[in-house]
């Protein structure tokens, strides 16, 4: 286990930053990983299959307590992919989020916040994912799963983020998504068709969009469902008000 003593920003660098390739479990204790606006990722689990054809894996990453921020992912050599500004989860990676917040992430292509990779399993707990932006689809998450990739998210909030192409909060296609517990999705400045790219809620989670089933504000705060976005034992996040829909 890696713990965090403090923040940590990254040493500007043109590239890619090397990947996680073992099983780590990284404790930010509150503390913020800041990619610093260097070209590339903040962090990335296993290599990416135009790195390593033989998508070997390896990579498994458990994050608890951070914030990941500042990831600007657009290099200029385009043959180099620009997917995923805060977070990669590359070939065969496994990424557990555990009260994280990702924010403040820009990709030149997809998946602002978190790109997840077809074969990459990812599963998102009590975290926020918000204000990321993405020039291609996803702005908050983009998941292309095939077979072997499975993506969960548990009462957590994607609402925030903008996507140049579909899917501001979320571009989604594969079988493997396990919903229904509990997340806010999207706000009512945008529609389902903008939030969503071949991905729909969960019955019981809060689609705060337009036409959604809970239309809501970003800009009260989403007062009837979360409270600001503030520090909770040092880190960013929303928590959710007395009376919520999303509280289980």
């Amino acid at each position: 286990t890696i713990t965090l003593e403090t923040d940590v920003t990254l040493t500007p660098a043109e590239g890619r930053r090397p990947p996680i390739l073992s099983k780590t479990t990284l404790d930010g204790q509150g503390h913020t990983i800041n990619g610093n606006g260097a070209i590339g990722y903040v962090l990335k689990v296993s290599k990416s299959k135009d790195e390593d054809p033989s998508c070997p894996g390896g990579g498994d990453l458990t994050l608890n307590n951070a914030t990941i921020t500042g990831g600007n992912h657009a290099h200029a050599d385009a043959s180099l992919p620009s997917n995923g500004g805060g977070l990669v989860n590359g070939c065969k990676g496994v990424l557990t989020l555990n009260n994280v917040t990702v924010s403040g992430n820009t990709a030149k292509g997809n998946g602002g916040g978190i790109f997840n990779s077809p074969s990459g399993k990812l599963t998102v707990n009590n975290s926020t994912i918000s204000g990321n932006t993405a020039g291609g689809g996803g702005g908050g998450i983009y998941m292309l799963l095939a077979p072997i990739g499975s993506v969960v998210i548990k009462n957590s909030i994607v609402s925030g983020n903008t996507a140049t192409a579909n899917g501001n909060e979320v571009y989604g296609t594969g079988d493997d998504v396990t919903l229904d517990m509990f997340t806010v999705f999207g706000h009512s400045g945008e529609s389902e068709s903008e939030a969503f790219y071949d991905f729909t809620p969960g019955t019981i989670d809060v689609n705060a969009t337009s036409d959604g089933t809970t239309e809501t504000s970003i800009a009260t705060a989403l007062s009837d469902i979360l409270a600001p976005l503030v520090d909770h034992d040092g880190y960013l996040a929303h928590a959710l008000v007395t009376d919520s829909p999303a509280l289980d």
